[in-house]
């Protein structure tokens, strides 16, 4: 016999995060992917650098596509979620997202 009321879940994830650019052709390219942070529900990442070129193509306001995975060791890792925005939007500012999944 269960009891639901004395039941809870703690659920730790190993995040990590991939940068997507949106290509003149339509589809999305692969131009980052970050270091695992390993056990937490609050993850910092830190800076890291990349090239304008290699992010966007100079152009700031070209979409880039964000997914949040959890990496997992004997599984396939599983999406967390996934945002949208611009290099223009994160230099101005905006460095709060809703992850959807």
């Amino acid at each position: 016999k269960l009891s639901w009321v004395n039941m809870f879940i703690i659920v730790i994830v190993d995040p990590y995060f991939k940068i997507f650019k949106a290509t003149e052709a339509g589809d999305n390219r692969l131009v980052y992917t970050s270091v695992i942070r390993k056990n937490t529900l609050h993850p910092s990442w830190g800076s890291f650098t990349i090239t304008a070129s290699e992010l966007n193509n100079g152009d700031m306001q070209r979409k880039l596509t964000f997914q949040v995975w959890d990496w997992d060791k004997f599984s396939a890792h599983d999406l967390i979620g996934t945002f949208e925005t611009t290099a223009h939007a994160i230099l101005t500012g905006n460095t709060e997202y809703t992850v959807i999944n």
